[in-house]
């Protein structure tokens, strides 16, 4: 079933895009560099040069520009009007998706962490929203990992 979503995209200095992140609460983060990925469960301590940090209802995204200034996409299932981005134009639906992520244990996957945030595990699934600008996907944006009991 598709419902309504948003989208918010902008340019925010490091203290806003913090600030937005604390605001919206999210509950897991993945910020990486080119030398270092880290996920961690809340906003993220060090932004890094990239990132995402979600909660069950939105997901900010950013991409470092320059010393203090950030990229930043906003996917949400609730209207933010008030946020300090503008509304990216086009019909927003969405719709859920539910996936698998790599399994840590396998030999071939080698990441730079031992176990998922939120639920410590090396297994784990991730409930997803896809969202489709006029008919057409563009993104999809994660909501919450969960336990993977397969």
């Amino acid at each position: 079933m598709n419902r309504r979503g948003f989208v918010y995209a902008g340019t925010l200095s490091e203290r806003d895009l913090k600030g937005l992140l604390e605001r919206l609460k999210v509950r897991v983060h993945f910020a990486w560099s080119l030398a270092k990925l880290e996920p961690g469960e809340g906003p993220p301590v060090d932004l890094r040069d990239n990132g995402t940090a979600f909660s069950d209802r939105c997901e900010v995204r950013w991409q470092r520009l320059d010393e203090d200034e950030f990229r930043v996409l906003v996917l949400s299932d609730e209207d933010y009007g008030d946020l300090p981005l503008s509304a990216v134009e086009g019909k927003w639906t969405t719709e859920p998706q539910e996936t698998r992520l790599w399994n840590l244990e396998e030999p071939a996957i080698n990441p730079s962490f031992e176990r998922y945030p939120a639920v410590n595990a090396k297994k784990a699934k991730l409930h997803c929203r896809v969202f489709y600008r006029d008919g057409v996907v563009l993104f999809i944006s994660p909501r919450e990992v969960l336990s993977d009991d397969r």
